[in-house]
């Protein structure tokens, strides 16, 4: 990535629609992936799909809760996945399997692994080696997961909830995402965790702090 004031723009020798996306890490004017309240959900993941698509041509899979049974939804209550990032009904529905977190191996990493990192059925590949992901089992990646090669952002949270956002190739057999993830990842990244952050701040309605702690016991 090349850095321009406070913009992250592609390397020039990468032509096409993905060179055009920069942003403004300021201010956000380019692409609304924040969300301060329920009705900024739906455009958020409206801006989040197509970044992922100029970017690489990559369909967005996000999770808020890799331990909850609720899929990400609009303040209308529609399922982001089919509704928005254009999951298709004729594919399992991934976002509706209970415990994700113990079905596929890429929330599995999520919980060893804060930072991003892309796979395929041959590994998991992060920016610095964490050998708690060598065992892992890919053995049935593609099946699980739908797509031959991924790139995961994993969100770690307040309370102990992670989410988990990845991007996975349309329409195509790329395996290999080396490059991809080189040259993307870091605006990736930033996207997934604002829209992510943003969701579950508007989103959750459990008391998590009592209103009076109990007094400490001697």
């Amino acid at each position: 990535m090349e850095r321009s004031g406070d913009t992250l723009v592609a390397p020039r020798k990468d032509t096409g629609q993905a060179a055009k996306v920069a942003t403004d890490f300021r201010s956000g004017r380019q692409v609304p992936t924040a969300i301060f309240a329920p009705a900024d959900i739906r455009p958020a993941a409206e801006a989040l799909r197509d970044i992922a698509r100029d970017l690489g041509n990559f369909r967005v899979a996000a999770c808020a809760n890799i331990a909850s049974r609720s899929p990400m939804t609009d303040a209308e209550g529609e399922v982001l996945a089919s509704a928005v990032f254009g999951w298709p009904s004729t594919k399992e529905q991934w976002w509706q399997k209970p415990l994700l977190a113990l079905s596929s191996p890429l929330p599995f990493a999520c919980r060893y692994e804060n930072e991003p990192f892309w796979a395929n059925a041959h590994g998991i590949h992060t920016r610095a080696p964490n050998p708690l992901l060598d065992q892992i089992d890919l053995s049935l990646f593609e099946g699980e997961v739908n797509a031959k090669a991924v790139i995961v952002v994993p969100v770690h949270m307040s309370f102990g909830q992670i989410a988990a956002i990845s991007f996975s190739p349309i329409n195509d057999k790329r395996d290999d995402l080396s490059r991809e993830f080189d040259l993307y990842s870091d605006q990736l990244e930033y996207h997934a965790r604002r829209f992510v952050n943003g969701y579950t701040r508007v989103s959750s309605q459990r008391p998590w702090i009592p209103k009076k702690l109990p007094p400490l016991q001697a």
